[in-house]
């Protein structure tokens, strides 16, 4: 697959790199049937163990917390995070570029398209 071995360093082609694996094993599938599809946004940082899984659990950076008061958005980082779980399971390809460059976390961006 030369697309794997196209990914440059950097944080930014990493998290593509895997955010398209969470669309490509189907871990994440189109939410944009769902209520205010179009404002749903989300943003978690991620790290990861040699292994390809997460060696931390995926922390949500953007909304900056738990939007109580929002039932779409709690639904909307329900799946965000049930795509990550499912995906950890498989285990991730991870770019070596991402370990030999001392990479922290990886920001994965997740929209209902």
């Amino acid at each position: 697959n030369s697309a794997g071995s196209a990914v440059s360093s950097g944080p930014a082609n990493i998290s593509e790199h895997i955010r398209a694996q969470l669309d490509s094993k189907r871990c994440w599938t189109d939410s944009s049937n769902m209520m205010d599809a179009q404002r749903l946004r989300a943003t978690f940082a991620v790290s990861f163990s040699q292994n390809g899984r997460f060696a931390a659990e995926p922390r949500l950076v953007q909304p900056t917390s738990e939007p109580g008061d929002d039932p779409a958005m709690m639904v909307f980082l329900a799946k965000a995070r049930a795509a990550m779980r499912t995906c950890n399971a498989q285990g991730f390809d991870v770019p070596a570029d991402y370990f030999s460059g001392g990479q922290g976390e990886v920001r994965l961006d997740f929209s209902a398209r």
